[in-house]
């Protein structure tokens, strides 16, 4: 939390003051430097990002060749999934820039290797603690605990009446409804997956488990 919040102070602190997205891809270019590249990672998605931390010969897949090939990567490129690049990923995209940046303001000093993978299968179930730590600020990253803990503040002195109401006429099944309908908003206003949402609710305590 500390270091999203110096980080996210340090490039515009509006992003803490008021509840909105972060334009991940000019955070990454603009304020760390970093280079985006999007290439085809492997030939099932089973990779959807890597942070190279020095230049690299990197193994990529060619989809023309169905094959694997060598690519080039400066460090302080940050290669994503091109599949992410489709409309209907548009949050998975967000969060894995948002988690390959993470990797490069936590690991870069710290970790001796080239580069990080980050997969999506073929991964324990129990995630590695480098992961869990980006992971953790990515989520920071795009839904700073100030401006969350400011919208729901908001949004629970706005409507506590009408929600002690309704759950009083309509018991757990509006709790339920209510708990749903405040994910979907919150994954709107900071442009995230609402399962992005979930959790980070749940870790800054406005949800339960």
């Amino acid at each position: 939390e500390r270091i999203a919040y110096q980080t996210l102070k340090a490039y515009d602190n509006t992003l803490l003051e008021r509840p909105q997205p972060l334009n991940i891809d000019r955070f990454a270019e603009r304020h760390l430097k970093l280079h985006l590249d999007y290439v085809n990672l492997s030939n099932n998605d089973s990779i959807l990002g890597m942070m190279v931390f020095s230049d690299s010969a990197i193994p990529v897949f060619d989809p023309e060749l169905n094959a694997p090939k060598i690519i080039q990567a400066k460090a302080g490129t940050a290669l994503i999934e091109r599949s992410l690049m489709d409309n209907n990923k548009k949050t998975r995209a967000r969060f894995t820039i948002a988690h390959e940046c993470a990797h490069w303001l936590l690991h870069r000093p710290a970790i001796r290797t080239k580069s990080i993978v980050c997969r999506t299968v073929g991964r324990s179930a129990v995630k590695d603690w480098p992961e869990w730590q980006a992971d953790a600020l990515a989520s920071a990253l795009l839904m700073p605990a100030i401006a969350v803990q400011t919208y729901m503040k908001h949004y629970i002195s706005e409507n506590r009446q009408s929600m002690i109401a309704m759950y009083e006429t309509y018991g757990e099944r509006y709790a339920i409804a209510k708990r749903d309908q405040i994910i979907r908003i919150v994954s709107y206003v900071f442009d995230v997956s609402k399962q992005a949402a979930e959790s980070r609710l749940i870790r800054l305590r406005f949800l339960q488990k």
